[in-house]
């Protein structure tokens, strides 16, 4: 057993397996690199075509989905890439699934009944318009997130950065796009949102 665990890390220790590590270290990277790049240069564009009420409204908006997202399967999607054999991992994948679907019906129940509640803590913003589109976010990112713990696992590195780039593409095509056509604030709510659409 001591000399398996010896073998195991000077293979890991050996300059082509760091080779493999860096290249896969630099595919990821690139995605959100890429991403946080075209983020930077539509900024100026957006905040010719948004108001800054219009940026808060999409950051409660993305701040009540991205706290449900993060618990939208239990974190079940966590324990994916630890599963060896393809059975149990793809039964954990359909749970998981499942789970954020349940999750996000919980969700539309309750922003529906208090959904008036919700709104009078933000006053200054039209929040009870957009509350529709919630449990819809929380499905899209959270299936993503299963997804992309999925193709980890997989090492399909290079199809995790790419989708990275493709949400920033469509996402800002989306937002500039809706909001030169007179959709405000719902065509930069819209982008934000379907980002994880196109990312699926």
């Amino acid at each position: 057993m001591r000399f398996k665990l010896i073998s195991e890390i000077l293979q890991v220790m050996s300059p082509g397996a760091n080779n493999e590590i860096l290249k896969s270290i630099i595919v990821l990277a690139s995605g959100p690199a890429s991403a946080g790049l075209i983020s930077v240069l539509i900024l100026p564009i957006l905040t010719r075509i948004y108001s800054p009420a219009d940026f808060e409204l999409v950051a409660v908006l993305t701040a009540i989905i991205t706290l449900v997202s993060v618990v939208g399967s239990l974190r079940l999607n966590t324990a994916i890439p630890l599963v060896i054999t393809l059975e149990k991992t793809l039964r954990l994948v359909r749970l998981s699934l499942f789970l954020i679907l349940l999750i996000s019906c919980v969700s539309a129940l309750t922003l529906y009944f208090f959904r008036h509640e919700i709104s009078a803590q933000f006053p200054q913003l039209d929040l009870n318009s957009y509350l529709w589109l919630v449990p819809i976010g929380i499905i899209l990112a959270s299936s993503y997130d299963v997804l992309q713990f999925w193709h980890t696992k997989s090492k399909n590195f290079s199809l995790i950065a790419s989708t990275r780039f493709y949400q920033a593409i469509f996402g800002a095509f989306t937002q500039i796009g809706l909001g030169l056509y007179g959709v405000v604030p719902g065509g930069m709510i819209f982008g934000t949102i379907l980002k994880s659409g196109i990312g699926l």
